[in-house]
């Protein structure tokens, strides 16, 4: 799974691209909503002890 800085740095990238700027927007700002979700499941598991590594091992 992409990282919450990967799906920034896609954000700005999408943001640089020849594609209208409307579409560019929204593409980022998905991204974005993506991180924003992600640092808050991250959090949540961190608050149990919990990490995408213990996770996988169970």
């Amino acid at each position: 799974m992409a990282t919450t800085d990967d799906m920034k740095s896609i954000a700005e990238t999408i943001r640089k691209a020849q594609y209208g700027k409307d579409v560019r927007e929204a593409i980022a700002k998905g991204f974005e909503l993506l991180a924003t979700k992600q640092d808050k499941v991250d959090g949540f598991l961190d608050s149990y002890g919990l990490d995408e590594d213990t996770l996988n091992e169970r």
